[in-house]
Parts: C-alpha cells; structure tokens; sequence
C-alpha cells in the first residue's frame, strides 16, 4: 500500500520499506523478476532491492498501481488499496482476464460459494414433543429446549413443546428457569408424564414432531418406528443415539430400516460417547451414513454433548437430513480434509444450518472432485513433466544420501574395529609384560 505523490517523501520512503518486508509474499513477482533479471545468471536478490525496482518502474505511471479512487477519478490512498501487479506489466488490460483459476486445494476460500440460506423442511410448526431429556437427575438438559424454542436462529415456529418424562414436578424444577421466562420458553413449554421411556400411541395425539434421544439402545429405534406407524398425528421424526460407537453395521441398519418402514420423515444422528468436556464447535467432524461400514463409529469416540444435541435439532429441521441415518464423528486431525472443509465453512460465514446441510450433502466429495478437477484442467504437460522432474530428483538425492549415510556408517565400524583391535593388542601386551 503506497501513498499518492501528494504525500511527502518521507512517508513514501516509509510505505517503500514496508513493501520491501512483504513483498516476498506476493507470487507475480516471480514473473515479473523473471523479466527484470537474465535467467542466464544465478543471483539472488533481496526484496529491498526487488522493491526498489518495482517502484521506480512505477513512478513512471505516476504510482496508478498503487492508487485508489473515490469515484470521481480521484486518487487517493485508503486503508484498503492493494498492489496490483496486472496494472504495471500491462497498463489498460482488465486483470481479471488474466488471472489463473485458483487451486481449490491451497485456497479453500476459492472453491466455496457465498452463502445461502438452508432448505428447511415446510411444516416445522404445530407440537413437538420431547423424550429421553429431562430425567437425569445430573443435568437440567434444557439445552434442546432452547434449541427448538430459537425461532430467529432456526426455522423453527412451533406452538407447543411437550416435554415427555417420568416425573413431571422434577422436571419443571430442572426446565423452568429464568433463561426460561426471558427465551419465551415458558409460553410454549408443556409436561407429559409416563411410565415407560417413550410414550404410547395415545399420547403422541396432536403431535406433529417427535424429538427422542435413544441412548445406546437400537431396538428404541424400532419402537419409535412402530409407534409413529400407528400415530397419524407425526409427521417429522429426529432420532438421537449416544454410546454406538463400535455397533454392529448390520443391526444398525436393522434399526433404520424399521423406522423407515413407518412412512414418516425421519432422521436418525448417532454418536459416540457423549461428553462434558468438550464445548459445541471445537473441533470438525466427519458424516457418514449409519448402517454401514463407512458409517460404523470407532471403538472409543466420543463426541461434544451440546452439539449433539445441536445437530438433532437442526436436522429435524433440515430438508437434506429427511430419511437419512447420519453417524458423526469428530475430527481431531489438523490436516484432513474436514477439518480444512469446515474451518473454511465458518470462516467464510456458514451458519449451523448452512454448515450441515453442506456436509450432508456430500461437500467432502464435492470438494475432493473440485480439486481433482483443477489439477487435470490447469495442471500442464510442462508442469507434469517438471514436477515429475522435482520428483525424480529428490528420489535420487534421498538415495544418495541413504547410501553416503551407509558409508559413513561403515566406515565408523571399520575404524571402531581397528581401534578395537589396537587396544586388545595393548592388553595382551600388557598381560605379557606382567607376567
């Protein structure tokens, strides 16, 4: 970022210096130099001095790469001016014409798209209720309760939210709460008692949406299925299991399948070992689909109690999540692809929302393919060919070097034996003359 020659010389030496400290950074320069210095000759050449001659190459256009206009044809420098190289090698041309696609591989930024707002489902409004939540006498599990209750953050419009559990005055101890009354929560909250962990047919009347947290145990999900086959009233059904992790494929989808069978719109989100210690969105997490052997959880996961909850939430409102048995796991590898996937997701502004629909639907193929594409589109025969060169080198410079280590190794033992072998000599020469 330069200044315009109204500024005085001492903040254009200023501005110069700091160019020279970044612009090493910058990869045009690699193509610029190369017209600047004879490629005949190996020198190496500082970005003070490489600064030095951009600069003067500039002055000559009166500094227009460098300067901003306010709209009126104006220059003037703003915080936000960037140093725009296409402008110096070729004034008049559009750089935008000859700017090179980006690989999605090293700018994942490059590849993904503004966002847009989620495909949610058309009839999230009317009665959920809510099992398996509420009964732990360990914690208030309100937190699914706001989840549904969000209607700014969510698509979500219900008018009721029915809380089913086993004992409904220690229930409303642990849900009726200040964050309650001032969330509005209260307005919709209701209570329904039972004696089992799900509830019967009768008392799923008027229940548009179902809510239940499973546990560990597979053939709950079964029930389920028996139950909303019998219940005209649901229509939408999110299905939350904990501690699957290691679970035979073929009876997970045993499971799926007899709530599949019930004709209703279903979501089944299995985890592993729900845990305390970890706050919602630490780390990254891979989909896949449950009842498979992609989708069988390792033996030991574990996984953020409030973002599981936070994802049966939102794929009861999800359109991509309709009859899908998704398995989350998380992804504590800095490098794998999800976790590029995803960091760039919320960088780029994803809401949760827009941030799971995209990697239930297939983002780590999609971008896996993008970058696939990219290389056998951009990368040329010159390129192939000098990489395949690089390659080639370095394998024989690895091989030298193992077999030069493989020398020296020798060497040290056949010094350490002659060494070895003098002294034993002087041992026994010492032996002799003693006795």
């Amino acid at each position: 970022r330069i200044p315009t020659r109204a500024h005085n010389s001492a903040q254009f030496i200023h501005y110069t210096s700091r160019l020279s400290t970044e612009v090493h950074s910058f990869a045009p320069l690699i193509k610029l130099s190369n017209k600047l210095i004879d490629p005949k000759m190996k020198l190496r050449i500082s970005s003070s001095v490489l600064a030095s001659t951009l600069l003067s190459l500039a002055s000559r256009s009166d500094g227009a790469a460098f300067v901003g206009t306010d709209g009126r044809g104006v220059g003037y420098a703003r915080p936000t001016t960037s140093l725009r190289f296409t402008e110096w090698e070729d004034a008049g041309t559009d750089s935008s014409s000859s700017t090179r696609p980006v690989d999605p591989s090293k700018s994942i930024q490059s590849y993904l798209t503004a966002p847009e707002p989620a495909v949610s489902k058309s009839n999230l409004d009317g009665t959920v209720l809510v099992s398996g939540f509420a009964n732990d006498r360990d914690r208030p599990d309100q937190r699914i309760f706001d989840l549904l209750n969000d209607e700014e953050g969510s698509s979500f419009s219900f008018d009721r939210i029915v809380a089913f559990v086993d004992d409904v005055k220690f229930a409303k101890k642990r849900l009726i709460s200040r964050t309650a009354r001032y969330s509005g929560l209260l307005n919709k909250l209701d209570f329904e008692e039972g004696v089992g962990v799900l509830p019967t047919v009768e008392q799923l009347a008027g229940v548009k949406h179902w809510v239940a947290h499973a546990g560990s145990d597979l053939s709950l999900v079964s029930q389920i299925g028996e139950l909303v086959k019998m219940a005209p009233d649901v229509e939408n059904v999110s299905v939350l299991l904990t501690g699957v992790a290691g679970e035979d494929a073929y009876q997970s989808e045993e499971a799926v399948k007899a709530l599949s069978d019930a004709g209703k719109t279903f979501t089944v989100v299995a985890l592993g070992d729900e845990t305390d210690d970890v706050a919602e969105g630490t780390h990254p997490y891979a989909v896949a689909e449950f009842g498979t052997k992609v989708g069988k959880l390792p033996e030991g996961s574990t996984f953020s109690r409030d973002e599981g909850l936070r994802l049966v939430a939102e794929c009861l409102g999800l359109e991509c999540a309709s009859n899908r048995a998704l398995a989350f796991a998380e992804v504590r590898d800095v490098n794998a692809t999800e976790t590029k996937l995803i960091v760039g997701l919320r960088e780029a502004g994803y809401e949760w929302s827009q941030e799971l629909e995209h990697m239930i639907d297939g983002g780590i193929e999609k971008y896996d393919a993008a970058c696939k594409d990219y290389e056998k589109e951009h990368v040329t025969d010159g390129e192939a060919d000098w990489m395949a060169r690089a390659d080639e080198k370095l394998k024989k410079a690895m091989k030298e070097e193992e077999e030069a280590q493989k020398r020296r190794e020798a060497e040290w033992l056949e010094k350490r034996e002659v060494a070895m072998e003098a002294e034993r000599i002087q041992m026994e020469e010492g032996h002799a003359e003693w006795a």
